[in-house]
């Protein structure tokens, strides 16, 4: 049977990461202050950033960039209409 005493220090340290985990996210205003757009950046780009040698940006980049699967969606659409005016 487990002590309830062993499983304190658990306990504490998944406490203490879910902290460390709200304070590394910053808020929109000082995403801006640093030049990045918190609505639009997803965190896939910032893993690029080492590509063109920004390795500078990647940890703010990383506390303000949105989750997602890794790749952007291309977006389709079934036709367009070119208008040509004058």
């Amino acid at each position: 049977m487990v002590q309830v005493s062993s499983l304190v220090p658990v306990f504490l340290g998944y406490v203490a990461l879910q902290v460390s985990e709200v304070l590394a996210e910053l808020t929109s205003d000082q995403c801006l202050d640093l030049g990045f757009n918190r609505a639009n950046l997803l965190c896939s780009y910032c893993k690029e950033l080492p590509d063109f040698n920004l390795n500078a940006l990647r940890e703010n980049c990383s506390k303000c960039c949105t989750a997602d699967s890794g790749t952007p969606e291309i977006q389709r659409y079934p036709r367009a209409l070119l208008e040509v005016c004058g």
